[in-house]
């Protein structure tokens, strides 16, 4: 785990990067901006994903803290999204910049998930789209 960092100095340390976000949906606890996440329970991501865009401005960034790293599986894996555009030849780059998507939490690719109580998903669910947002992005984004 990272045991040199509690939950405090987590956000601290997000502070210095920027001003911290909170999730429209999901509830934090004590008015903190981090999530707790734990994956014995389901709750985890098993698709690629780029964390709150469903909302119009969403954050530059999102940070993560392990504190139990199970001995095997859990894994957090990481695109250079940057790279594979510039891989693409480019009639792709100037088709993938002209295109815009819409993004929506009313579907959640952390829903997806075999192993965990239906219950606790549709909790979950419930959760996650209680206000329901809907907004358009480029395709392509250049972070700021």
């Amino acid at each position: 785990g990272q045991d040199h960092l509690d939950e405090d100095s987590h956000e601290a340390f997000g502070k210095l990067l920027g001003t911290p976000v909170a999730h429209p949906t999901v509830p934090s606890a004590d008015g903190r901006y981090s999530l707790g996440i734990d994956s014995d329970h389901g709750g985890r991501a098993n698709q690629w994903h780029t964390d709150v865009t469903f909302v119009p401005a969403y954050p530059a960034f999102s940070i993560l803290r392990a504190v139990v790293i199970p001995p095997y599986g859990g894994n957090t894996l990481w695109a250079n999204t940057a790279t594979a555009y510039d891989g693409l030849p480019e009639p792709l780059r100037v088709l993938a910049d002209s295109l815009r998507a819409v993004h929506s939490n009313d579907y959640d690719y952390a829903a997806l998930r075999p192993q965990a109580l239906p219950e606790a998903l549709e909790q979950y669910k419930k959760v996650f789209t209680s206000t329901k947002f809907l907004t358009e992005h480029p395709v392509v984004r250049v972070h700021p």
